[in-house]
């Protein structure tokens, strides 16, 4: 279990706080992962599943991309550089997504802490 803030860079939009819940794989350099994202939008409790892949470079930084798994209607897809913490239990980087809900490309900052095994 995990907790990420995404600040969305977009003028009138607000941050969205999203709880997630994810299992990784890694191997060598790959990286594969299913993760669930509990956030609040409008009025309305939301959850969303997306597959993750992707790899690490240079030991520290992991190149990620995502897109929707539950939901085959709705477009939804993104790309994450994030950075690993020297101790493991951060990442902290950008993404670029297109949003199903706002209907278009959003980016932002990631920052993701680990808070258990």
């Amino acid at each position: 279990m995990g907790r990420q803030s995404f600040s969305r860079c977009i003028p009138n939009i607000p941050s969205i706080e999203y709880k997630v819940s994810a299992r990784i794989t890694a191997t060598s350099r790959v990286i594969r992962a299913e993760a669930t994202l509990y956030y609040q939008f409008g009025e309305l409790e939301m959850s969303d599943v997306i597959e993750i892949f992707g790899s690490f470079a240079y030991d520290r930084f992991l190149k990620l991309e995502y897109r929707a798994k539950n939901k085959p209607e709705a477009i939804q897809f993104g790309y994450l550089i994030l950075e690993l913490s020297a101790n493991g239990r951060r990442l902290y980087g950008r993404f670029l997504s297109y949003s199903p809900h706002l209907q278009c490309i959003t980016y932002g900052i990631g920052d993701l802490h680990k808070i258990s095994n």
